[in-house]
């Protein structure tokens, strides 16, 4: 866990579904700066492989 609270976080996973859940349980556990981007299929930018 990070100690600070306020630290940006960010969260993605393939689809979108995980990263989700993951971010409403980070906020759940007070994390204040989550930023979830959904599902990386769905990313219109560049990608590095």
């Amino acid at each position: 866990m990070l100690p600070d609270k306020d630290k940006l976080i960010l969260v993605y996973c393939r689809s979108g579904r995980r990263s989700k859940i993951a971010a409403e349980s980070l906020a759940n556990l007070g994390y204040t700066n989550v930023k979830e981007f959904g599902g990386i299929i769905d990313w219109q930018y560049e990608i590095e492989k």
